[in-house]
């Protein structure tokens, strides 16, 4: 009975898929989901078809988050790297109008970098709020991501605040000089 169960589980996860497919789902990330998650299905006999299909909809989601993710932290690393560079052309404490416009516009950059990268961490979070309910240790674990990267993001503006800050005070320096 236990292949008979297995390969009674193996069709209606076929059906599944081809009834996700028929909806439009994209075939590519349906395949990279599989790829880890087909013994999950087998071992899941007793899921419902909604379960099934909600399951493999969060995992769809999920690896489309990783990637987006992935990318935004390589944006990070490089504009870590274009900060070194600024830093580099310029005395760390240097405060010149030059200096501090050149910190501002990296700064900008990982700012609009960070928005991203919450706006990415709130739809995991919906997504497993969702399939999981709120209570649910993978989507506390969202939660925990989605703090975090708001709390960064609270420190960029910040920065930014004091560097502009710096700026003008520079200006209006300049212009009682002048």
């Amino acid at each position: 009975t236990d292949i008979a169960e297995s390969m009674e589980c193996e069709m209606r996860t076929e059906d599944l898929l081809f009834s996700a497919a028929d909806k439009g789902v994209d075939g590519f990330c349906l395949a990279k989901c599989l790829r880890v998650k087909v013994s999950v299905f087998i071992q899941n006999l007793c899921m419902t078809d909604h379960d099934l299909l909600t399951f493999l909809a969060f995992h769809m989601q999920l690896n489309n988050t990783c990637d987006d993710l992935s990318e935004i932290n390589q944006s990070f690393k490089v504009l870590g790297s274009e900060m070194k560079l600024v830093s580099s052309q310029f005395d760390k404490n240097d405060s010149s109008v030059q200096a501090l416009t050149a910190r501002n516009a990296v700064l900008n950059k990982e700012i609009e970098a960070q928005k991203q990268k919450i706006e990415t961490l709130r739809s995991a979070l919906d997504n497993a709020s969702a399939s999981f309910g709120e209570n649910d240790r993978r989507t506390q674990n969202w939660q925990i991501q989605l703090n975090n990267a708001e709390a960064a993001l609270n420190d960029m503006e910040r920065e930014l605040k004091q560097n502009q800050d710096a700026i003008d005070a520079a200006g209006d320096e300049f212009q009682d000089a002048g």
